[in-house]
């Protein structure tokens, strides 16, 4: 039997927040404590503040005279910050195994580790490349110097960690044929999971369709929007609740605005715990042009909700079409609509599908079940099966 050692959860990013890797580690924290498995959580704002403060104020600056610079001192200064932080949990606690929620505070661990021992399991949050993610940003130029010196670094440090967590298949399969180097380190995919909400009877209605996500051109609410717009052409009346915010907004403002759908499109902005707005909708659509897995979907169908996205990424390791929810193009709005507004009309469907989700989540996707599969993982031995 393999010895429980304390996790070390180490990540680049605030211990709060919307993002996909801290809705993971808090998630994950959370079965961590439900089990008393001893755990921390070591990030750039665990270093002193008389060092952090005036490295986030100079990183703000750079970032209005040129993102890209921003980013290289983004990803230099955090490793920085986290590898004084490390070294002291580290040297205060040598028998740990250390959990990085990126190539950079994986890379960071590497450095800093006092012992083989430590062993480090990487998982892959990120779509393709963590360049990708920037450059679809717009805040870097696709195979530009920043770009190439990303994907470099990531060729260069992830078969060097001893475990690799994959969120999804897809994921896995793109990672293995960009840098077929991590053959040789033992991997599994290990879903996201997100803990059981379990859901009670709601009334009223906020809106038919709600989206989560940051406003971004990768998340694509403009083509959400795009499909509102041709229900209404056909003489059917839906509404949506966009959750989040980003650079995209004033755009998508304004754009509702002159598709005339203004009243049937709902910006509430950043809102805390805005999975649970999900309950007061009848379904989830998610239209990304790329996604890993996405947790939103998982939340949806926690709370018995049936879901509408498109079969890009890892998406379709989700859900089945037609079963838990209906898969949608991302080439034909119309054809969309059509697909929506069929479902939404009947409601003995909404019910089933939604049902069915319920049962899809608890069977595959709740957190005691992945968490204690992860752990497990985490704290195994490194050969390779």
């Amino acid at each position: 039997m393999n010895e429980i050692k304390k996790i070390v959860i180490v990540s680049l990013m605030r211990p709060s927040g919307t993002t996909g890797v801290q809705t993971h580690v808090n998630t994950f924290s959370a079965y961590l404590d439900s089990v008393s498995q001893p755990w921390q959580l070591v990030t750039p704002f665990s270093a002193p503040k008389f060092l952090l403060y005036p490295f986030l104020a100079l990183r703000k600056l750079i970032a209005l005279i040129s993102p890209s610079a921003a980013i290289w001192l983004y990803r230099k200064g955090h490793a920085w910050l986290l590898g004084l932080a490390l070294q002291r949990v580290l040297k205060l606690n040598p028998n740990v195994t250390i959990y990085a929620q990126c190539p950079v505070s994986a890379n960071v661990a590497l450095a800093k580790r006092s012992s083989a021992l430590q062993q480090i399991t990487l998982i892959v949050h990120f779509n393709i490349s963590q360049a990708e993610e920037w450059a679809g940003k717009g805040m870097i130029s696709v195979n530009g110097q920043i770009f190439r010196w990303i994907t470099d670094f990531e060729r260069k440090v992830i078969p060097q960690v001893d475990k690799l967590v994959f969120v999804s298949a897809y994921m896995q399969r793109q990672i293995q044929d960009r840098i077929p180097a991590i053959a040789k380190v033992k991997q599994q995919v290990i879903p996201n999971f997100v803990a059981d909400p379990m859901p009670q009877n709601q009334t009223g209605v906020d809106a038919d369709l709600i989206a989560i996500g940051t406003l971004e051109p990768r998340k694509n609410q403009t083509y959400l929007l795009d499909i509102i717009a041709e229900a209404k052409a056909m003489g059917k009346h839906i509404t949506l609740t966009l959750i989040g915010d980003g650079p995209d907004r004033a755009f998508l403002e304004n754009k509702a605005n002159k598709l005339g759908i203004k009243d049937q499109v709902y910006f509430k902005g950043f809102v805390p715990n805005g999975s649970s707005l999900i309950a007061r909708h009848q379904a989830c659509i998610h239209v990304a042009k790329i996604e890993n897995l996405p947790v939103t979907l998982i939340e949806a169908m926690a709370y018995a909700k049936p879901i509408f996205a498109s079969a890009v990424g890892g998406v379709p390791e989700l859900f089945d079409n037609g079963v838990q929810g209906r898969v949608i193009p991302l080439d034909n709005a119309n054809e969309a609509a059509k697909i929506v507004v069929a479902t939404l009309q009947n409601q003995i469907l909404i019910t089933q599908l939604g049902d069915a989700a319920r049962q899809h989540f608890v069977r595959n996707f709740d957190q005691q079940l992945l968490g204690k599969r992860l752990s497990e993982f985490i704290q195994s031995s490194m050969k390779v099966n």
